[in-house]
């Protein structure tokens, strides 16, 4: 009795480790389209609106602790208004590229 119980045993941590290898690989070949799919597309613009907002966030900065500024209120401005722009681009595009790859969420 005791060796049919064993073989039942034996038995099921089989299917279940390869249940749960298959499960595993499904998640990894998931995770891998979906990363080839957001960063495809959009990266240029988000590396735009990163060194813009980088470079108002260094004038602020310098301004805060009183070594001057390099731009004037205007550029300031522009220059935060372009990384805006910018980011909501790279964004966008990404989110295009995802939804044209595949819907994920189950929504039409």
């Amino acid at each position: 009795m005791q060796g049919k119980r064993f073989h039942q045993y034996v038995s099921a941590c089989i299917c279940y480790a390869s249940a749960y290898n298959a499960t595993e690989e499904a998640i990894r070949k998931n995770a891998e389209e979906e990363i080839n799919i957001m960063t495809s597309q959009g990266t240029p613009a988000l590396v735009a609106a990163l060194i813009c907002f980088v470079i108002y966030f260094g004038n602020v900065a310098a301004g805060a602790a009183g070594a001057g500024v390099l731009l004037g209120d205007v550029a300031e401005m522009l220059m935060l208004l372009a990384a805006s722009v910018l980011f909501v681009a790279g964004v966008l595009m990404r989110e295009a590229s995802a939804q044209k790859g595949g819907n994920r969420n189950g929504n039409d």
